[in-house]
C-alpha cells in the first residue's frame, strides 16, 4: 500500500509545518504570559491491559493573552507511549469566550507493533459554569516495525468527530470545584464518535501557583476498541504548577 504510506508521510510533514507555523506566530506575540507544568499519575483497569499505571506531564505556554501552546508525554506500563501537542487561540466575548484548538496526538503501541497518528481541529465555547466543544480529526494506523516492506500498510480514517460537554459547580476561580464531562478525547486519547469517555473531576487551589486535581471515570478499552469487554476504569491524580 504505497499510496497509503505516502499519504501518511505527507500528512506528517504537513502537520509539522502547520504546528511550526503556529509556534512562530506565537513567538512573535509581544505580550508573554504564564507557564504551567502538569504532572499526572494514573491507575486503571480494563480487559486488555488488566491493571496498569501511567505517568505523564503536560506543559502549557501562555505566549500571549489569546494564544497558548501545549505539549505532553505519557508512558503506560502496558508498553504504550504517547506524545501530544496543541495550539489554542482564545476569542473573548462579552459573556464567555470562543476558542479554537489545533490538536495532534502520536501513540506507539510497542507490544502490538502499531503506531497511531491523530490530527484534529475544533471550536469551543467556555462559559462560567460549562464548556462545549466540537470538531473533526483524522486518524492513521501503521506498523511500528517496517522491516518487511511487502506487508507494510496504512489504515486511514479520514474523518472523525470530536466532542466535549463539561459542567462544574462553581466558577473556575473558586478555591475548589467539582464537575462532570462527556467527551471522546483528552490529552492522550482521541476516540471514535461512538466511544465516549465519562469523567467526574475535582480540584483544589492552594494558591495562585499550585493546584491539585483528581479525575475518575470510564473509557473504551482495547486496541482500536475491538474488545468483548468494552469499558475500562481509570483514576488520575495530578497538580498544576504555574509561574
Amino acid at each position: 500500500m504505497k499510496s497509503g504510506s505516502n499519504q501518511y508521510r505527507t500528512l506528517k510533514s504537513k502537520l509539522l509545518i502547520a504546528f511550526l507555523s503556529l509556534f512562530s506566530l506565537a513567538l512573535s506575540a509581544q505580550e508573554k504570559g504564564t507557564i504551567s507544568l502538569q504532572p499526572i499519575l494514573e491507575y486503571g483497569y480494563n480487559y486488555t491491559y488488566l491493571n496498569y499505571g501511567c505517568i505523564g506531564a503536560v506543559a502549557d505556554f501562555r505566549l500571549a493573552d489569546n494564544f497558548s501552546l501545549n505539549g505532553g508525554l505519557q508512558a503506560n506500563s502496558a508498553n504504550l507511549y504517547s506524545v501530544m501537542a496543541k495550539g489554542t487561540v482564545d476569542i473573548p466575548l462579552k459573556k464567555g469566550k470562543l476558542f479554537i484548538e489545533n490538536r495532534y496526538l502520536y501513540k506507539a503501541f510497542v507490544r502490538n507493533n502499531m503506531q497511531e497518528l491523530n490530527a484534529g481541529i475544533s471550536l469551543g465555547y467556555r462559559a462560567k459554569y460549562w464548556k462545549i466543544q466540537g470538531g473533526y480529526y483524522s486518524k492513521f494506523f501503521t506498523q511500528l516495525n517496517k522491516k518487511n516492506s511487502d506487508i507494510y500498510s496504512v489504515i486511514v480514517e479520514p474523518f472523525g468527530i470530536l466532542y466535549l460537554l463539561e459542567a462544574q459547580v462553581f466558577k473556575p476561580e473558586h478555591v475548589w470545584n467539582i464537575g462532570g464531562r462527556v467527551s471522546n478525547f483528552d490529552h492522550f486519547i482521541m476516540e471514535r464518535f461512538g466511544n465516549p469517555i465519562f469523567t467526574v473531576f475535582g480540584n483544589y487551589s492552594m494558591n495562585e501557583t499550585l493546584r491539585f486535581f483528581a479525575e475518575t471515570g470510564v473509557r473504551p478499552s482495547g486496541i482500536t476498541n475491538i474488545n468483548a469487554n468494552f469499558w475500562g476504569f481509570f483514576l488520575q491524580f495530578g497538580m498544576v504548577l504555574s509561574w
